[in-house]
């Protein structure tokens, strides 16, 4: 009788934490695992920015071919984030993490140990394909966390994901200056190996599935919309966007993203849901997403360059300009951790709103203030603080928008146009910064320049953001399956 009632109490304390009226701690246990792994693969691809130069001149080769080891990553990662999303959906999330993880830690054995640049290059490609971390996190977070914790911890792995890519300059540079590009790759592979034994100890292993095929077709499509866009930009950047070669993988870019809208249209499970994409409150939010990550992954690559400059640059040492993101990446974790309190609060529609503009603001102080360290540091807090709260809303929204069954689908869609704003963030701001001519010396116009050219295109996610509001506030959107209202 006693075991009967014990059972029943087990029982019912279960249903309480489903419910999100009861504390878990397993749900905390769950979240930190969670986010570790979200951290340890943000880091291999923040961390590669400082390890390019070692590796050209490890292996004799340009700058130029050494930048694979970081856009071939970003470009598998584009490709991977949706893939593993739909995989998570269909076959469970927990074991498609886990396979993803474990390919982040044999790309960085490879990469960290093998004194080749080919299966370097094929390491980071291998560690690319983990991309689907970001997206299954976001969706296990939906299916773990008790209700009323799913805005905070979305808005932790959010943040983390910025946290990450930001913490990998400088730990990336102090790990070069003291050893060498391999112990970074190596590094990440440790942290990786530990999130796959966290993820294994702390999340349950049943799991919502969704039965459903794959979408061969679409998922083609895709790979080439991706590939193309990523060796178009990265062309550009060393040729510019008259070139013959440039034109060319953009126009198959666009080819490929026609043939993708038709395949999904014909598929009866299609890879990509065109009702969903097309939906104008996604679509937007994904906008949001693309010009948030090019503007995070700009500051990145502007401050590290012009922190080590000669001429009117900061001349600090690799480290030292990895250090000047550090404050702004504090303030992120805080941030994701306030999210979920403040936009019970105020809704993801303001909380939206407020790091957009907190960002374009951040990208204005850097413009107009930038001749010490101070001003740069300070100019880096406020920008990343509002791409912490601007990433943790759209993946909010984004979660709210869409039907549980295609949340990591949603989820790894958005994380797509992260991944390729961020890429393309990295190849508009060397391109803007290549007035220096090779010799080592960036200039303050130039400085000036490219630090107001990201100012004006996040500009339009501030707008985007207000029109969100406007519309919330006049009339709600039902999930998918419900009715949708006022888009």
């Amino acid at each position: 009788m006693s075991r009967g009632r014990a059972r029943l109490r087990g029982q019912g304390a279960r249903a309480l934490n489903a419910t999100g009226t009861g504390p878990d701690s397993s749900g905390a246990r769950a979240l930190a695992a969670l986010a570790l792994a979200v951290l340890s693969f943000a880091l291999t691809q923040g961390a590669a920015v400082p390890a390019l130069p070692p590796i050209a001149t490890q292996f004799g080769i340009s700058l130029s071919a050494a930048t694979w080891a970081l856009s071939g990553n970003l470009a598998v990662a584009g490709i991977c984030l949706p893939l593993l999303g739909r995989l998570g959906d269909i076959h469970g999330r927990r074991p498609v993490l886990l396979i993803a993880l474990a390919l982040v830690v044999l790309g960085g054995i490879l990469a960290g140990t093998v004194d080749e640049f080919g299966i370097v290059l094929l390491g980071r490609v291998i560690q690319g394909a983990g991309g689907g971390v970001f997206s299954l996190c976001f969706g296990l977070a939906r299916e773990v966390l008790p209700a009323r914790e799913r805005a905070r911890g979305v808005g932790i792995l959010a943040a983390c994901t910025g946290i990450g890519g930001a913490l990998g300059l400088p730990v990336g540079g102090a790990l070069i200056d003291a050893s060498s590009y391999r112990w970074l790759f190596l590094t990440t592979a440790v942290l990786s190996a530990v999130a796959l034994l966290g993820v294994l100890a702390c999340l349950p292993r049943a799991g919502a599935r969704s039965p459903s095929r794959l979408d061969l077709p679409g998922m083609a499509a895709l790979t080439g919309v991706v590939t193309f866009s990523v060796l178009a930009l990265g062309r550009a950047g060393d040729s510019g966007w008259r070139d013959p070669l440039t034109l060319g993988l953009a126009g198959a870019a666009v080819v490929a993203l026609a043939a993708l809208a038709w395949a999904e249209h014909r598929a009866p499970a299609p890879f990509i849901d065109i009702r969903t994409a097309r939906l104008l409150r996604v679509a937007l939010t994904n906008l949001v997403t693309f010009l948030v990550g090019a503007g995070n992954f700009a500051v990145m690559v502007i401050v590290t360059e012009y922190a080590q400059a000669g001429g009117t640059g900061l001349g600090v040492s690799a480290t030292r300009a990895g250090l000047l993101l550090v404050p702004g990446s504090l303030l992120m974790v805080g941030v994701g951790v306030v999210s979920g309190r403040v936009t019970r609060r105020l809704g993801h529609g303001l909380f939206l709103l407020g790091g957009t503009a907190t960002t374009t603001a951040g990208l204005a102080s850097l413009t107009v203030w930038h001749s010490t360290q101070p001003e740069v540091a300070l100019g880096v807090l406020v920008a990343f603080a509002g791409v912490a709260a601007a990433l943790a809303a759209v993946s909010n929204l984004i979660i709210e928008a869409v039907p549980a069954a295609r949340t990591g689908e949603a989820s790894g869609l958005n994380g797509l146009f992260r991944v390729v704003g961020a890429a393309t963030g990295a190849q508009l701001a060397v391109a803007a910064l290549a007035g220096a001519g090779g010799s080592g010396f960036v200039t303050a116009p130039e400085i000036t320049r490219t630090f107001g050219l990201f100012t004006i295109l996040t500009m339009p996610a501030v707008a985007v953001a207000v029109w969100l509001v406007r519309r919330t506030a006049a009339r709600r959107m039902d999930p998918l399956d419900g009715n949708i209202t006022g888009l």
